[in-house]
């Protein structure tokens, strides 16, 4: 054998340069599975869930233009002259939530139910955009005879329950706003790199950044819900989490910061998702009583 294979400081270095190698490929792994877990997420497939007159209510399918889409949603009529907005979701068609949309018809108010942005052929955003499409859908709603533009509220779940909060931030006519589930700084969802990370973690984390930025086109620094709450005040917000749910402690910081004009509903025993399910009386009092009030009320706030 070659005396240079019998040195220590050969095989010394021949270790460095493998776990350098390694710890690149490893490094790449991280960074692709966190670009992967967003980007992803930006480009869901529509759902095709059942219309809403396979649960006996009757409805139309509507077209509007917003935000540089044609959107298709589902106007349900309801015996008041006052209508919900549910946000466009991630991957679900217009009848994805179909728990709070009987809800709020059983109570006697009309629905326009949006679907996702990739059902539309955009890109989901994971509420941010999707706040200009409701935007659009109540410009669309007061061309309408039956419907009082005074009296729409606004409703999502989880990125949609952002972009209800983003459109009653930027449209002041939206009456209320609910948002179940939804996160207060995406950037804190994911994490921002520390220095105390391991490379695999930190690795992580930049791609779910850049996997984010590059699959729905917008910054991950506008993704902060929590930060356009003033904008909303003094109109009425409904915040609902379940209590194993891993975003609570953002809803309940968004609720202590709107406080004054907010309500928090924390479902027991559930994670994400499944709040209406868990205890339909109360969803009916809690959630469609919110709408109600807010949307029966004399005067807006």
């Amino acid at each position: 054998m070659p005396e240079r294979f019998r040195s220590f400081a050969y095989w010394r270095r021949l270790l460095l340069v493998f776990l350098a190698v390694l710890a690149l490929g490893l490094g790449g792994v991280s960074l692709g599975l966190g670009w992967a877990s967003t980007f992803m997420l930006t480009q869901l497939p529509c759902g095709d869930s059942a219309p809403p007159s396979d649960y006996g209510l009757p409805y139309e399918t509507v077209q509007f233009m917003g935000d540089g889409l044609q959107h298709t949603a589902y106007f349900i009529g309801g015996d008041l002259p006052a209508t919900v907005i549910t946000a466009p979701p991630l991957g679900s068609d217009p009848g994805g939530h179909m728990s709070e949309i009987r809800l709020f018809h059983e109570a006697g108010l009309s629905v326009l139910a949006m679907g996702a942005r990739t059902c539309n052929g955009g890109k989901g955003t994971f509420g941010y955009r999707e706040g200009n499409d409701v935007v659009a859908a109540y410009a669309y709603l007061i061309t309408r005879p039956d419907v009082d533009g005074g009296r729409v509220s606004v409703h999502g779940f989880s990125a949609a329950g952002a972009a209800a909060l983003f459109a009653a931030a930027r449209e002041p006519r939206l009456r209320a706003v609910s948002a179940m589930g939804n996160y207060h700084n995406f950037t804190l969802t994911i994490g921002e790199p520390l220095p105390s990370d391991n490379w695999a973690i930190r690795g992580y984390k930049i791609g779910a950044v850049w996997g984010y930025e590059f699959g729905a086109g917008v910054s991950l620094d506008l993704l902060k819900p929590i930060e356009i709450l003033d904008d909303i005040a003094p109109r009425p917000i409904l915040f609902i989490y379940g209590s194993e749910e891993i975003s609570l402690p953002g809803g309940e910081a968004m609720f202590a910061r709107a406080a004054d004009h907010a309500e928090l509903w924390i479902v027991p025993g559930v994670g994400h998702g499944g709040y209406v399910e868990a205890d339909p009386t109360e969803a009916a009092l809690r959630l469609a009583g919110f709408h109600l009030r807010a949307l029966t009320a004399p005067n807006a706030p």
